[in-house]
């Protein structure tokens, strides 16, 4: 049996604590969990937060590059501004816990599809850490988790938070 200082099967003696975490973030709790965790994370190891807040743009952008000037064209911006100010006010709720633990956060807000944002703002993550609202198997075969689904589209290695 291996004593209580002796790494684990496959483990380095000294491996370090993540350095750079990913925190996918929707304003729900679970997010705000996982975000929470993820601070932790970084100030136990020295590490960083990079906040993603991906917003799915639903076919504004289709809609916005056919139609890129008039009220439609005007309005598509409006929805889009307005839907990234409130992604900004809860981005800072989590900027707020990051700063009171002392660790550096930066943050960002893309209109793309939330995998494909996610996948691609971790690859230079140490780790992604998630809230995840915990539907269960069947409603989330039906519903479709994007915790689920980022960890069968991503080789980085996923911290799922209910």
């Amino acid at each position: 049996m291996a004593g209580a200082g002796s790494p684990l099967p496959g483990e380095q003696a000294t491996a370090p604590l993540p350095q750079r975490l990913l925190v996918p973030f929707d304003g729900s709790d679970p997010a705000l969990r996982a975000a929470v965790m993820a601070c932790r994370l970084a100030r136990a190891g020295g590490g960083t937060v990079r906040l993603l807040s991906a917003i799915e743009p639903q076919g504004l952008r289709g809609l916005g590059a056919v139609l890129p000037s008039g009220t439609i064209g005007e309005a598509i911006r409006g929805i889009e501004q307005a839907l990234r100010a409130a992604a900004e006010t809860d981005l800072q709720r989590v900027r707020d816990v990051c700063a009171a633990a002392g660790v550096p956060c930066t943050s960002a807000v893309v209109f793309d599809i939330p995998v494909r944002a996610i996948v691609a703002a971790a690859a230079d993550a140490d780790l992604i850490v998630m809230g995840s609202r915990g539907h269960g198997a069947v409603a989330g075969a039906v519903l479709g988790s994007v915790a689920h689904r980022i960890l069968g589209a991503t080789d980085r290695p996923v911290l799922v938070v209910h």
